[in-house]
């Protein structure tokens, strides 16, 4: 009786061994570092989304009443989306 209750606390006390926990942090890191890579090419994304929008802006307001006619706007398009 005596040494199935110590094979009992020993099997309910046992955790992951040294190499087994390593392996655990390990995996949570590469999992971490894969989620972190995913939201940097997003953000990346979203800033040069945003930059070239800008960019087109700049270049819209460079043209005059009568090229902007040409491509279907107007200056006051122009001032509503921007």
């Amino acid at each position: 009786m005596e040494n199935c209750t110590t094979t009992i606390c020993s099997a309910s006390n046992h955790g992951p061994t040294v190499a087994e926990a390593r392996a655990l942090v390990a995996a949570g890191i590469r999992l971490m570092m894969r989620g972190f890579g995913v939201w940097i090419v997003v953000v990346s994304d979203g800033i040069l989304d945003r930059l070239d929008r800008a960019r087109e802006r700049r270049v819209l307001r460079t043209f005059d009443d009568r090229a902007l006619s040409d491509i279907g706007l107007s200056r006051s398009d122009l001032d509503r989306y921007t």
